[in-house]
């Protein structure tokens, strides 16, 4: 295959850590002065990623200048009702074929797991789509879902995300605004439909940066292909590597280029490790006997690296790998989340920054606690305060009217301990030490305060500081983490039936797995912890990054 003759395209790699985000602001910055905001056109394939880019410091787009390819779409086509969010009745028409799944406008493929009978076939029918394969090369229970639901469509004037994109790659000439400068984010995890929608609108601007990293395509399973960004060939000097990383030690580099220098195509890159004072970051990848059925052991390791102020990674191919240790941390009272994760509550308890979370309730009532707040502790509570934890105490123990006065009183205005509680309640109040009275708040409890507060009172008694600070330890699977790091991440390295049967599937399989693996150890700015496999089958893409690994302990 020769070069192209002629092309407004360009690519920007950037592997693991190599300021990718930080790259395309300063471009965006520099078409902007040239240009004008107005002419600027920026989508990517989450919202997390495309508000990330908006949100950096000179940045300033206009808000309809940037987001997913979908939201553009919708845009464009003048918010036309979207058929996701009529699920219901779609079900209630055809219950043989009930789709379930969570979905939202600007991150429609963070969905939840398939549960009802036709969610996994919705979710294959969006993929043939996305992949531009003809409905009739389909198999036939998919084209009868495909039939049914696009006639329930038609009915009531719907349109399904899929929709959104086919109806702009047929219609619809120039990207929104008619932009003269386009860029493109997380380029590898787009699909070949949305990839020939980016181009057709690429083909009407001067310019068309698509930056990613073909060795971090994810998204197979949605239709997405490396190829897509690999091909047609450039010319050289359209091509632009990032190849200094700023999170990857050496050891981890090894271990992660022996892994996906195994992968059957890809673009070549020079790709260098950390540095600090002028000199490569070593690192360390280590082998560790915990495993994800019995997580003792895992737990123990993690409390040491929380002890020496590390941020941790643990993470799993699959959800369910890591249910035993996030049980574990529950009953220990160690605080976890995921904050790229942030609508899993299994992943986030303390739910921190996301409305009134039961964390919260516990912190307010503990206004008095200088262990807690220190110099912002007082005897008070401002009537914000009370209406958190107030609903979760049994009634009887409280001040006549109290409730009443609390709905009535503005957020900022204070009440006393005399106003809250009744004369026995107050004394513990007033004389009781913070241990006292926090087991008068446990004591007090509703059924349903108690349910709620279980975690977070066990939290607050392990360390207190847990409850208002951001975790130490996030928790998730490896596609929940791309684009994050921590100082030192553990992967678990079991593979679930499914990806054992991909592994022996042939080269596209296969490579899938080892493009999985190389994201999860490139989260690592320290160490990669390589656990024991425990749920029947080895992790057999981690194991190949150690050939020949110097660092290994």
């Amino acid at each position: 295959m020769g070069t192209t003759k002629t092309t407004n395209e360009y690519r920007v790699f950037g592997p693991p850590g190599t300021g990718k985000t930080t790259y395309l602001a300063r471009q965006i910055k520099r078409a902007k002065q040239t240009y004008g905001a107005e002419n600027i056109f920026v989508t990517s394939f989450t919202r997390a990623a495309a508000i990330e880019i908006a949100s950096r410091d000179g940045v300033g787009l206009p808000k309809t200048s940037v987001g997913t390819l979908h939201a553009h779409c919708y845009r464009a086509l003048e918010c036309h009702d979207i058929a996701e969010n009529h699920f219901a009745e779609f079900n209630a028409e055809h219950p043989d074929m009930a789709i379930t799944t969570d979905v939202d406008i600007d991150d429609p493929f963070d969905v939840q797991p398939a549960t009802t009978p036709g969610a996994e076939g919705y979710q294959e029918m969006q993929r043939l789509r996305s992949m531009l394969v003809p409905p009739e090369m389909w198999p036939t229970n998919i084209r009868a879902l495909y039939n049914a639901w696009e006639t329930w469509k038609r009915g009531n004037n719907l349109l399904d995300f899929t929709d959104l994109l086919e109806i702009a790659l047929k219609e619809i000439p120039y990207a929104p605004n008619k932009p003269v400068v386009g860029f493109v984010d997380e380029a590898q995890d787009m699909t070949p439909l949305q990839f020939a929608l980016v181009r057709k609108w690429g083909s009407q601007m001067d310019m068309l940066i698509l930056a990613g990293d073909d060795q971090q395509c994810l998204y197979s399973f949605l239709g997405a292909s490396p190829d897509s960004m690999l091909d047609p060939p450039l010319p050289e000097d359209h091509i632009i590597i990032l190849g200094q990383s700023y999170r990857v030690p050496q050891s981890v580099l090894s271990w992660s280029e022996n892994i996906i220098s195994k992968v059957k195509r890809r673009q070549k890159k020079e790709y260098k490790p950390r540095e600090e004072d002028g000199k490569v970051v070593e690192g360390k990848v280590r082998l560790s006997q915990a495993n994800a059925k019995d997580p003792s052991m895992l737990l123990l390791e993690v409390e040491k690296d929380m002890n020496r102020g590390k941020k941790i990674m643990v993470l799993a191919s699959c959800a369910y790998m890591l249910i035993p240790f996030i049980k574990l941390m529950r009953e220990e009272g160690i605080a976890y989340h995921n904050p790229y994760r942030l609508k899993q509550g299994a992943w986030n308890p303390l739910n921190h920054g996301r409305g009134t979370s039961s964390a919260d309730r516990l912190a307010s009532f503990m206004k008095f606690s200088k262990t807690l707040w220190g110099e912002a502790a007082t005897p008070m509570w401002s009537a914000e305060d009370l209406e958190k934890w107030i609903p979760l105490i049994d009634s009887k123990v409280l001040k006549y009217g109290i409730k009443e006065k609390i709905k009535r009183a503005k957020p900022t205005d204070k009440f006393t301990i005399a106003d809250v509680f009744s004369d026995e309640e107050a004394l513990t109040m007033v004389f009781g030490n913070e241990e006292r009275k926090l087991e008068w708040f446990e004591a007090n409890l509703t059924a349903e305060g108690k349910k709620k507060m279980q975690y977070p009172l066990k939290v607050l008694k392990k360390k207190a500081s847990q409850l208002l600070d951001q975790p130490q330890v996030i928790i998730g699977t490896i596609h929940s983490v791309k684009g994050g790091e921590a100082d030192i991440v553990y992967v678990l390295p079991d593979l679930a039936r499914p990806q054992v049967k991909k592994w022996y599937g042939g080269d596209d399989d296969r490579d899938s797995l080892r493009r999985l693996y190389y994201v999860a150890g490139t989260r690592a700015r320290e160490e990669l912890v390589l656990c024991t496999p425990s749920f029947g089958v080895h992790g057999f893409p981690l194991m190949e990054g150690l050939t020949c690994q110097k660092n290994l302990l």
